[in-house]
This record gives structure tokens, sequence and C-alpha cells, in this order.
């Protein structure tokens, strides 16, 4: 497959990654502060809204998407200048991309467009649910590994 192919490719594949993942970790989180207040949620109820949750995946998956491509483009300008290992960058790039547009929204509209990123932990697991998704994408978009 050829690079024109596996970026696209790669970046349509992190974002999805990231998005359904962040979402389960932002649904279990708003679950964790219900039962911090001692509501009960029983197991049915909490897959249900994990289920339900996936939703918000079209506008989260664009939203990510977008976050991606400004950060996977800064990657890779990174490790072209700076040198390092490509996965790391674009572990790195996802990460900071997805927890500093959430923190420029909040900052800007004053709003957290996430319930499960109001806390601290909730906003560093949408930070994992980004690195997840830049490690998918430094594996699908790089150059493929030849057989000898």
């Amino acid at each position: 497959m050829s690079s024109f192919i596996r970026k696209p490719v790669g970046l349509i594949a992190a974002a999805l990654t990231a998005s359904i993942i962040g979402s389960v970790f932002s649904t279990q989180s708003v679950i964790a502060s219900l039962q911090s207040i001692d509501v009960e949620v029983p197991l049915a109820t909490r897959l249900s809204m994990t289920v339900g949750d996936f939703a918000i995946l079209p506008m989260l998956g664009g939203l990510t998407a977008i976050c991606f491509v400004v950060g996977f483009t800064v990657a890779a300008l990174c490790r072209r200048f700076l040198g390092g290992d490509r996965t790391a960058w674009y572990v790195i790039a996802g990460a900071s991309a997805l927890i500093s547009t959430l923190l420029i929204m909040k900052a800007v509209l004053l709003i957290t467009p996430i319930a499960g990123t109001r806390t601290l932990l909730g906003l560093l697991s949408f930070g994992l649910a980004g690195a997840i998704g830049g490690w998918v994408f430094a594996k699908i978009s790089g150059q493929p590994e030849r057989v000898q």
C-alpha cells in the first residue's frame, strides 16, 4: 500500500480508535463520579450508558481527526528536524492533541464538551486514548516492514 493511501487510512483508524476508547473512558469516568456520591449503577446500566454514549462518535471522531491532522503534522516536522523515534512522536502528538484541544475549548468557550474529562483523571484518560490513536497511526502509516 502506498504512503498516499496509508496516511489517510491510518488517520481514520487512529481517530476511530481514539474516539471509541475516549468515549468508553469518559462514560466510565461519569459513572465513577456517580458512584462516589453513593449512586448505585448496575452492570446493565453501565453497559447501556457506554453503548448509548457511542451516539457522539460521529462528532467526536471528526473533532479527533482534525486534532490529529494538526498534531501528527507537528510530530512529523519535529521528527524531521529533531530526529527520534517515529512512533514515540505520534503517541505524544495523539495525547497532547486531544488534551490541548479540550483545555483550549474550556478556556475559550468556558465549557467542557465531554463530561468525563472534567476531572484530571478523566482528562488524562482521554489523553491515553489519544496516545493509543497515535500509536495506531504510526503503525498503519509507516513504511511496511520488508520480509527477508
